[in-house]
């Protein structure tokens, strides 16, 4: 008779402990299904984004509502207008965050602004009267469903606590009902933890709107001027062969428009005997002579070897020395002179070469 009554008392504990369970599950039901058609209702506003020349998305409706957003100015002296506003959110918010850093070349000062939401519309307001507004995003959420279904399932499971406690203080109960028990209580400490917490991060994104703001900095950027691809150049020359008479010409080159005389393609015809020339070239300026930076007079000294078609081709080489009278943005005047050898069948052949470029980039 007495372990069939230690079975029963057994019995009516767990169906006590089920029960205040079922009871605690349907006090925080019931407020979600009796307000279900109005959430519905609320679906379409749970989300709204304005543009930059709208001013009242900070004056929301009756209802707890977070509010976020993102403005970006482009302004003279940011450091100044960080403290401007420092002194402006003394009484109405705070910056929770500020960094400094670049942004496509341009300084700039990243804050995260916490204001209060009755305040919000006048700061904007003073914000983008700073200067040039690039970027400008509000947004709005209402949540006060969500917060009143945490203060319910809050107040159900504490309530479910204090009954189970009430439970665990009675002497006679067995010591699996007494884990059970204790097993319930953990659970439902654990979940009103997690509960507050979330109300309450919820309730301090209500009471503060958020706004991430960037100051840039106003730079006037320089207007980009054209890159010079090549520099070409057309020439007269005056050629000398060894044991023959001088003679008239015309040659061009391609050149590197930065450096000249680093590298060259030059196309020289004699007409008189049918001498043409293809040489590439490659040769330096002087340090102690500006470097080849000057705009007037650069020196340069260079080496040469290529080509020398007569009736039959052969192969040449020599040695180059100019002086560049004239270097600019869009040309250059070169006067030069060239010492070249032509590895000819029988024998070798000198060649003197003098010529004055004038260039024009490409």
């Amino acid at each position: 008779m007495k372990r069939l009554s230690m079975k029963v008392r057994s019995r009516y504990v767990s169906i006590s402990i089920a029960f205040i369970l079922f009871l605690s599950g349907c006090g925080a039901s019931a407020p979600q299904r009796t307000s279900h058609s109005s959430s519905m209702d609320m679906l379409g506003d749970s989300s709204i984004r304005e543009a930059s020349d709208t001013s009242d998305t900070s004056e929301s409706p009756s209802g707890s509502w977070v509010i976020e957003g993102r403005l970006h100015i482009r302004v003279d002296r940011p450091e100044q207008h960080v403290e401007e506003l420092k002194g402006r959110l003394k009484d109405s918010g705070y910056l929770a965050q500020i960094s400094r850093g670049h942004t496509l070349g341009r300084g700039s000062i990243r804050l995260t602004v916490k204001v209060q939401p009755k305040d919000l519309s006048e700061l904007l307001i003073w914000l983008r009267s700073l200067g040039d507004v690039e970027l400008e995003e509000l947004s709005r959420q209402e949540v006060s469903q969500q917060l009143l279904t945490a203060e319910i399932g809050l107040k159900s499971a504490q309530t479910t606590l204090k009954r189970l406690q009430r439970f665990l203080e009675e002497d006679k109960l067995t010591v699996d009902e007494v884990i059970k028990i204790e097993g319930e209580l953990e659970r439902l400490r654990t979940s009103i933890e997690r509960t507050e917490r979330e109300r309450d991060h919820l309730q301090r994104k209500v009471d503060h709107a958020t706004l991430s703001l960037i100051f840039f900095e106003r730079v006037e950027l320089a207007p980009e001027l054209p890159e010079a691809k090549l520099l070409l150049s057309a020439r007269p020359i005056w050629a000398l062969a060894k044991g023959g008479s001088g003679e008239f010409g015309v040659g061009g080159s391609i050149f590197s428009p930065s450096s000249p005389a680093s590298f060259h393609i030059d196309l020289d015809y004699l007409p008189d005997s049918s001498r043409s020339l293809l040489m590439i070239g490659s040769g330096l300026y002087s340090e102690f002579l500006g470097d080849g930076q000057r705009r007037y007079l650069n020196p340069h000294i260079g080496i040469k070897l290529g080509i020398n078609y007569d009736q039959r081709a052969s192969f040449a080489m020599g040695a180059s020395a100019g002086l560049e009278i004239i270097r600019g943005q869009y040309g250059m005047v070169n006067l030069r002179g060239d010492a070249l050898y032509i590895f000819e069948k029988d024998k070798g052949t000198w060649v003197t070469v003098g010529g004055l470029d004038i260039g024009f980039v490409f």
